[in-house]
């Protein structure tokens, strides 16, 4: 859905997207993901990679998964064990919600061995239903900044603080329209750059950049929610390099418990590319 996915969150994605949506989505669910994104930002390749399993169930949730980021000749790899914890407020369909993270990672430089060390991490999520038609999300991730060490001595690798609001709205005859918006900025690296990576894309003449994503989304559900198609269009705010508007195309079947769910991102050029699946038992 292009990205438009803070104020719904309700597949095995939930603890990346919005840890909140959980109480929201089924009452039990256990899900495989796996996906990959590549954009080329002025001559700087960028790739993150992601395979996981999440398990939920309405007021928390599991997320185990292996991630990738590569940025400006460094690699990131990450085992991130993610528990989610979820809690009603008084206000009638308000939930709050916390993700806890231990991560493992390893750092490869230009070159360079990797370097392996451990942190920890924290997210916040909140949705909002006050009635059947809207739903709005909030997300910070990284609250606190996970630290990885460097093969520089002393030195360490932060990854940053980034949120992003949600909202959507059901339609009639099971269509939804969704809307996002970054809250903070993202960055030409991944994850924090570090003084070899700063220095490495001045050597290649890369601008250095920051910009905010807007995304919105479209979903229309067929045979009584057994197959649903999706679009969506994603489009940047204030980059050096334009809007650099892409697209995304996707599907998703059910078959009693059992959910299939293929997404493509593309743009012109091929600037950004990205392809995502996911299966989910939910009952």
């Amino acid at each position: 859905m292009g990205g438009a996915f803070t104020g719904v969150a309700d597949d095995a994605t939930a603890f990346y997207w919005n840890p909140a949506g959980i109480a929201f989505g089924p009452f039990v669910s256990a899900g495989f993901y796996r996906g990959r994104d590549e954009m080329d930002r002025s001559g700087l390749p960028l790739e993150a990679r992601a395979t996981g399993l999440s398990f939920g169930y309405t007021f928390m949730g599991v997320a185990f998964t292996q991630f990738r980021q590569t940025s400006a000749g460094e690699r990131l790899d990450t085992f991130d064990v993610a528990v989610s914890i979820l809690q009603s407020l008084p206000v009638d369909n308000l939930v709050i919600a916390g993700n806890v993270h231990y991560l493992r990672g390893e750092l490869f430089g230009d070159g360079e061995a990797g370097v392996s060390s451990d942190s920890w991490d924290v997210d916040f999520g909140v949705m909002y239903e006050p009635n059947d038609v809207v739903r709005a999300g909030l997300m910070v991730r990284q609250i606190r900044g996970a630290r990885f060490r460097t093969a520089v001595e002393g030195a360490t690798l932060e990854l940053p603080t980034l949120a992003r609001a949600g909202l959507s709205f059901r339609l009639p005859r099971d269509s939804l329209i969704a809307f996002d918006v970054d809250l903070s900025r993202q960055s030409d690296g991944a994850f924090g750059a570090t003084e070899a990576s700063e220095a490495l894309q001045a050597r290649r003449g890369v601008l250095e950049d920051t910009w905010r994503e807007i995304s919105i989304g479209f979903e229309k559900s067929f045979l009584e929610k057994r197959l649903s198609l999706r679009g969506g269009l994603r489009a940047e705010a204030g980059s050096e390099l334009g809007s650099r508007p892409a697209f995304s195309v996707g599907a998703g079947g059910r078959v009693w418990v059992l959910e299939l769910e293929a997404a493509y991102l593309g743009s012109s050029g091929r600037r950004d590319e990205a392809f995502w699946v996911g299966v989910t038992l939910a009952w």
